[in-house]
């Protein structure tokens, strides 16, 4: 398995959005990271790298960026067993309501987990959850491969690493060209 792979300044990512944050990314030109509370369980900014993927999240705006320099990517989280466990923990430390209950979602997915990937559901266990994210970038890497919906996801920590090169609306060759 590769220790890692490097987007390069010609590639190009896709990052699915809505209007409104596709009309304020495009105004300030700039892309901001989502936290570890969103469903994948890490924070950064989810691309896909393969503009035919962009529509699995049903939005109606594309933006596409590009490194402004070479970005060192860790392989696909899954597949590191300790990676996968710290992010399923951080999934489920979101999810731990008020109360001290968790949404049944959650306990599901837990419960179809590998041994190997399962940790204690406590509160406790919630409390030390940590951003898988953050852990790799202490590590030198600037985003990882996360296969939440294809093989090509990818997770970008910090967005002074992109350039924003073009908004595209998803259904753009239905809509009638102005004449």
């Amino acid at each position: 398995m590769p220790a890692h792979e490097f987007l390069h300044p010609d590639q190009f990512l896709y990052h699915s959005t809505d209007d409104n944050h596709a009309e304020s990314i495009m105004q300030d030109k700039a892309l901001r990271p989502s936290h570890s509370d969103v469903i994948a369980g890490a924070s950064g900014i989810y691309f896909f790298g393969d503009k035919k993927d962009t529509g699995h999240w049903g939005e109606s705006h594309v933006i596409v960026a590009k490194p402004n320099k070479v970005l060192k990517i860790h392989p696909n989280i899954d597949n590191y067993p300790k990676l996968a466990r710290m992010r399923q923990q951080n999934q489920f430390a979101n999810d731990w309501n008020e109360d001290g209950s968790s949404h049944n979602d959650i306990i599901a997915t837990y419960r179809n987990l590998p041994d190997d990937l399962k940790f204690p559901l406590t509160q406790e266990s919630a409390d030390s959850a940590r951003d898988v994210s953050e852990h790799l970038q202490k590590r030198g890497f600037h985003g990882h491969r996360d296969s939440l919906l294809s093989n090509s996801d990818i997770v970008i920590y910090n967005p002074e690493d992109l350039d924003v090169v073009r908004h595209l609306h998803t259904n753009q060759e239905k809509r009638p060209r102005a004449r």
